[in-house]
């Protein structure tokens, strides 16, 4: 009965010694590896910061025509991006019309190169028209620009031009603002 009454009591003290080291111990240990970790955003010490970026959003996409022989052109728009901070213009030329073309009759097989200029057009307060850009680019080939967002609404211009004996490809283009 002793020995049962000292082990109580020996538990019993063990189980007080861990409560108050559990409710003494983590106000002082938090201030010990507070200090340790604490992070200064100070001029001579920075963080650094990436902000967010608002996802694009796609403003109009086109593609087409079949190109006959000699020049076409073909405008789009206009396509209001002022509230928007940038703009990218994505284009390509296509020549999957010219390979079918090609299967279908391969003895009258188009041995042109057609050729896609793209204008990006503004206009201001006047409703003047105003080239922000162009660019060119030719079947089987893309690019991609990015602008500042004009405040004023943007027409895309695309000019086809054929070199021989053309069957036909597409231009495509997507506008896209951030």
């Amino acid at each position: 009965m002793n020995f049962a009454k000292r082990m109580l009591m020996v538990v019993g003290g063990v189980a007080v010694a861990g409560l108050l080291g559990a409710i003494l111990t983590p106000k002082a240990a938090h201030g010990i590896v507070a200090t340790l970790v604490q992070v200064a955003n100070t001029s001579a010490n920075p963080v650094p910061v990436t902000p967010t970026q608002l996802p694009a959003v796609q403003i109009a996409a086109f593609s087409g025509p079949e190109t006959p022989n000699g020049v076409t052109m073909d405008s789009h728009g206009p396509y209001d991006v002022s509230s928007y901070a940038t703009i990218r213009l994505s284009v390509a030329g296509s020549n999957t019309s010219r390979l079918g073309f090609c299967i279908v009759d391969p003895q009258n097989c188009p041995s042109g190169a057609e050729t896609f200029t793209f204008a990006l057009i503004g206009t201001d307060s006047n409703n003047n028209f105003y080239t922000l850009d162009s660019f060119k680019v030719s079947q089987g080939t893309s690019a991609s620009r990015t602008y500042e967002a004009p405040s004023t609404p943007v027409q895309i211009v695309i000019i086809a031009t054929c070199n021989g004996s053309c069957g036909g490809a597409a231009a495509n283009f997507a506008l896209f603002a951030r």
